[in-house]
C-alpha cells in the first residue's frame, strides 16, 4: 500500500511555506477562508495533473473564481498585501508516499516558475526519496526549475513529467478519478490501473525543459 505522508505547499494562494504531515486518519477542518480547499485543490493537481479552474474550490462554492493564476500569484483580493502579482516567484506542491510492500519513500510534485510579466513554466516530477530538509528552499528562494534539476540529479532517479510524456496509464487512472464524483463506490470499486499508473510514472524518460528567464533580484 501507499500511504501519503507528507503534503508541502510553497507560494501556494496564502501558504509561504506549509509542510503538513498525514497519518493513516486524518480530518480538515478549520473556518471558512481557512485554506481547507486550498489544501484540496493542491492535490488534485500534483495527483491528477488537474489545472481546470472549474474543478477548483467546488466543496465551497458551485461557482468557483479561482483559477491556477489566482492561486499562484495570490491575487483574488485586490487588497491582500501578500500578492505576487507582478513578482518573480517559484510555487511548489510537492507530496510524499511510503510505499508499505516495497518498504521504500517516493515523493511526486509540481512546481511553476513564475514571472513578473505573468508567464510561467510548470514542470512535473518523481523521484525515489523523501522531501529533502530544506524543502527545495535555496538561501531563502524556492529553487527555480533549473535549480532543482540540479538538486536532484539523474542519479536520484528524477523523471520529468510534462502532458506529452505522461504514460497512458497514468492518463486512464486521471480520466477515472475526474469521474469519481458521479459514480458509485458500490458499482464501480478502484480500478486495478492504479498499480499500472505508479509502475509507468519512474520509466519516463526525463523531458528538456524550455529554458527560463532569470529571476530578477531588485
Amino acid at each position: 500500500m501507499k500511504k501519503l505522508k507528507k503534503i508541502l505547499l510553497i507560494n501556494w494562494l496564502y501558504f509561504s511555506k506549509e509542510l503538513i504531515e498525514v497519518g493513516d486518519v486524518n480530518f480538515l477542518t478549520g473556518k471558512n477562508g481557512a485554506g481547507k480547499s486550498t489544501v484540496i485543490d493542491a492535490l488534485q493537481i500534483v495527483l491528477l495533473g488537474e489545472t481546470n479552474a472549474r474543478n477548483f474550490n467546488q466543496a465551497a462554492s458551485e461557482k468557483s473564481q479561482r483559477t491556477l493564476d489566482s492561486y499562484l500569484r495570490a491575487d483574488m483580493d485586490e487588497n491582500n498585501p501578500y500578492s505576487r502579482r507582478g513578482k518573480d516567484f517559484s510555487t511548489y506542491i510537492v507530496c510524499e508516499f511510503q510505499d508499505d510492500a516495497e518498504g521504500s519513500s517516493f515523493v511526486t510534485g509540481v512546481m511553476f516558475d513564475c514571472r513578473s510579466d505573468g508567464s510561467r513554466r510548470d514542470f512535473f516530477f518523481i523521484y525515489t526519496g523523501v522531501i529533502p530538509r530544506n524543502c527545495y528552499i535555496q538561501q531563502g528562494e524556492a529553487m527555480e526549475i533549473t535549480d532543482l534539476r540540479r538538486f536532484l540529479p539523474p542519479a536520484r532517479s528524477l523523471n520529468c513529467i510534462t502532458p506529452a510524456t505522461l504514460p497512458s496509464a497514468w492518463r486512464s487512472a486521471r480520466s477515472w478519478a475526474q469521474r469519481l464524483p458521479a459514480m458509485s463506490a458500490a458499482r464501480n470499486p478502484p480500478p486495478a490501473m492504479w498499480s499500472s499508473c505508479w509502475a509507468a510514472a519512474p520509466a519516463v524518460t526525463a523531458s528538456v525543459v524550455p529554458p527560463v528567464p532569470p529571476r530578477r533580484t531588485s
